[in-house]
């Protein structure tokens, strides 16, 4: 009910008609916006992927240390003692 009543002050549909509605200038700046809000998405979407693979390999190595250091002999170190010949 509200859309019907507040018809008059809806803006109008610009893509309605048969040509589009916008002049070539307006039409190239939309069609280059689009362009670049989906590069940017695009971007934005493979930086967050990066991210949660390099933390899933920092978790592993983490797992992988904390192993290793637990079969290694204590001695208030991080690294085990190296061997001398």
């Amino acid at each position: 009910m509200a859309v019907r009543m507040a018809e008059s002050l809806i803006h109008p549909r610009v893509f309605a008609t048969s040509s589009g509605g916008l002049p070539d200038s307006m039409m190239y700046t939309f069609l280059v916006c689009l362009v670049g809000i989906t590069l940017l998405f695009i971007t934005l979407v493979k930086i967050e992927l990066v991210g949660k693979s390099t933390r899933g390999q920092i978790n592993r190595l983490r797992r992988n240390l904390h192993g290793d250091q637990l079969a290694a002999p204590t001695g208030g170190r991080i690294a085990p003692e190296m061997e001398t010949r």
